[in-house]
């Protein structure tokens, strides 16, 4: 059974560089990913003589082996923004939901409510309670450090909303990390006929870990014409 190379890219580190590729294995049916070499070391760089260059029917069968995992990044991109939503996530009007109770006090006539002791009326959401955002992004509210340490997250940021109570609305401020979206992902259905479109561009390189650019994609040069089809 042959080898097939299909891609390959470079990462620039900080001090060294790697360069990596993907090869579709007859044996298995199955994509893999190799390092090709480094300059961490004295070594040769590039796919060796074993890995064959594809033909239209090796690249058709590596696009379908590709479905499959561009199903699963799109399958946690969309759980992680429906149930543990980021700042990026946080747009006006958007509805959000109270994953645990959240407690704040109530404001009446330009300032705070106060029951007939004078103490001020404190009023508790329940889990389960939609608000809805006034705003884009969420409010950081930690310091930044330098090399881009402490960055807005779930765990640092508040979320403006406009909350329901009594005898009308109010601005509150929430704990990104006490929300998740007022929405349901997409359907596993959907998800899975969306990966099988954006297989058809060829592009193999994002589902095994590049960051940047590819420096070479054999799949796109000699792929089916039916694959440059794509949306």
């Amino acid at each position: 059974m042959n080898k097939y190379r299909i891609c390959w890219w470079e990462c620039n580190g900080y001090d060294d560089s790697d360069w990596y590729g993907v090869y579709f294995d007859e044996a298995d049916g199955q994509l893999h990913r190799i390092e090709l070499g480094t300059t961490r070391a004295a070594c040769a760089i590039g796919f060796s003589e074993e890995y064959l260059l594809p033909t239209p029917e090796i690249v058709e069968r590596a696009r379908k082996a590709l479905v499959p995992r561009i199903y699963e990044g799109l399958r946690g991109a969309e759980h992680r923004d429906i149930f543990t939503p980021g700042p990026h996530n946080v747009e006006q009007g958007r509805e959000f939901r109270l994953l645990e109770a959240h407690s704040f006090y109530l404001k009446a006539n330009g300032g705070f409510a106060k029951d007939e002791k004078g103490k001020r009326v404190k009023v508790t959401l329940p889990a389960g309670t939609v608000v809805s955002s006034c705003k884009n992004g969420a409010d950081f509210f930690g310091t930044r450090f330098a090399k881009g340490y402490n960055q807005p997250n779930r765990g640092n940021t508040t979320v403006y909303t406009m909350v329901k109570v009594e005898k009308g609305w109010q601005h509150v401020r929430v704990p990104m990390d006490k929300l998740r979206q007022h929405a349901e992902p997409m359907t596993d259905e959907w998800l899975m006929n969306r990966a099988e479109e954006l297989s058809l561009n060829l592009q193999f390189h994002p589902c095994f870990g590049c960051r940047a650019w590819c420096s070479d994609n054999w799949a796109e040069k000699v792929g089916l014409p039916l694959t440059r089809l794509a949306s």
